[in-house]
């Protein structure tokens, strides 16, 4: 198989349309996946070079485009296994010389871990939250492995079969299961015999043994078996692994449909000796397109994507979340007459509260559904769930502000000031809290401390022009006419305006 075009060829063609790369592609934080794989084939490349050369600029250029993929994502680190089973199935490199290969490429992987530790050990251990990864909400480790083999397999059905295509599989989208329920077994013998057919191939070097290798190695990463990653599923894992799915499928295209001979003068000789299979890929590919292509219509814009993706993601208590985020925002509301309005805000809440019955401590879903009930003048059922936000999350600065805000609003200063005193202690940084801080001081005529808050605000956000107009009126309070119009020009050059 060493020397057939068609393999490739085929692969290549499946691997361009495949739908479940749509996200990778559409989602502009994806561009890590592509940037990665891009570097990890171009090092494939250079070490290629470099064995039928042996000139050293080749293992330099791949040992840059190595250290690229890792600076892209780290998940490129798999490929330090990948390379060197690589050269083992398609060249006769001796083991002396694949070793070289395997210690070249760990150079890059030293630096890489050196400046991860480095940027990282200052960083407080992040856990991994059941709201993300359900997995981490697993009572035992046997239904964690259970559930992490029964997701591989939903990683294989969706290779196979691209449809729903889904921007969010967190809590409780997929469930938890044990190892008494089929879809585990399933899952465990269908990967229990690809491991049993590539370590059968390994010692003939067959070609599927080599693409089984590389989609397990590949995707290992984000198997949840070996380490828990921040989600439970995602499509977009899948944009290196699916290089040896396509080329696995690739090769049995060809030997369902082989050709005459593999030595071709030209492409037309190419097409002409593999017409079955090109026509059987033709169609395949048509398929994969549109379905790509109406993946693509769902990613026009936020609101167009979580108002498709809700309706299929039903149990995701983020999908609902996102929703209602995009309901809820402002440009939602520009133009719209005032019964519009009301209605997606109404839809917004039952989002809200549809997200709350799949996660109960959902602590941001309370907080939104504060707020929205804060702007609705509903202050009870407001206070009810900005309560409920900081039971279930105490440390949000964001939280203990907007609950400040509606203690001021409801002139109830001292809880008020209770509120947003933690904010500030939560937070240092945070010039909103800081100015409602200030605004309490200010309205209870203690310029002194309003001043201070202030002018930590504006420290800290020195674009912040209600900040300023506030620093205005309170040195005019205090009768300081010079600071009072040396702030209002600055909040006048901001916005051209006299007054909010």
């Amino acid at each position: 198989m060493h020397g057939d075009p068609i393999v490739p060829f085929v692969a290549s063609l499946l691997f361009i349309a495949h739908p479940i790369h749509t996200e990778a592609v559409a989602n502009i934080k994806s561009r890590d996946e592509i940037m990665s794989l891009l570097f990890l084939l171009g090092a494939m490349n250079l070490i290629y070079e470099w064995i039928r050369t042996e000139r050293f600029g080749w293992m330099l250029g791949a040992v840059i485009s190595f250290f690229l993929s890792l600076l892209s994502k780290e998940s490129g680190i798999t490929f330090l296994a990948v390379f060197p089973l690589a050269v083992y199935f398609f060249t006769d490199t001796p083991l002396r010389k694949n070793i070289i290969i395997v210690i070249w490429m760990l150079v890059p992987v030293v630096i890489y871990l050196i400046i991860r530790h480095h940027v990282l050990a200052a960083t407080a251990k992040v856990s991994i939250s059941e709201l993300d990864n359900v997995l981490a909400s697993a009572p035992n480790g046997m239904v964690k492995l259970a559930t992490a083999i029964f997701i591989l397999g939903l990683y294989l059905k969706i290779l196979f079969f691209p449809h729903p295509l889904v921007i969010d599989y967190s809590y409780k989208q997929i469930p938890l299961i044990d190892m008494s329920d089929w879809r585990f077994m399933f899952s465990l013998v269908i990967y229990a015999t690809l491991v049993l057919v590539a370590v059968l191939g390994l010692k003939k070097r067959h070609f599927v043994s080599f693409g089984i290798l590389y989609f397990l190695i590949t995707m290992s990463i984000f198997s949840n078996i070996l380490v828990l990653i921040g989600t439970s599923f995602g499509e977009r894992f899948m944009l290196i692994p699916s290089v040896g799915f396509c080329l696995v499928l690739a090769f049995f295209g060809a030997k369902v449909f082989p050709s005459a001979t593999k030595d071709f003068a030209s492409i037309g000789e190419l097409f002409r000796a593999n017409g079955k299979l090109i026509g059987v890929c033709s169609a395949l590919v048509v398929l994969y397109g549109f379905k790509t292509i109406q993946r693509n219509k769902d990613w026009k814009d936020n609101y167009t994507l979580f108002a498709h993706d809700v309706k299929i993601a039903t149990q995701s208590a983020h999908m609902h979340k996102y929703y209602c985020d995009v309901l809820s925002g402002p440009d939602q509301f520009e133009g719209k007459d005032s019964a519009v309005v009301a209605s997606t805000v109404e839809t917004a809440i039952v989002e809200l509260k549809k997200a709350i019955e799949i996660f109960p401590k959902y602590a941001d879903c309370y907080n939104r559904l504060g707020l929205i009930y804060y702007k609705k003048k509903i202050y009870k059922e407001a206070l009810d769930n900005y309560n409920l936000a900081i039971q279930y999350n105490n440390s949000n600065a964001v939280f203990y502000n907007n609950i400040g805000t509606l203690f001021f609003e409801t002139h109830d200063y001292e809880n008020a000031m209770k509120a947003l005193r933690r904010a500030v202690e939560l937070d240092p940084h945070y010039a909103d809290a800081l100015l409602n801080l200030a605004g309490i001081y200010g309205t209870l005529k203690d310029y002194d401390n309003a001043l201070v808050y202030l002018q930590r605000c504006i420290k800290e956000d020195p674009n912040y022009a209600k900040a300023y107009y506030f620093l205005s009126i309170t040195y005019g309070f205090k009768g300081d006419k010079d600071n009072h119009d040396f702030y209002m020009s600055k909040y006048r050059e901001m916005t051209g305006k006299n007054t909010l």
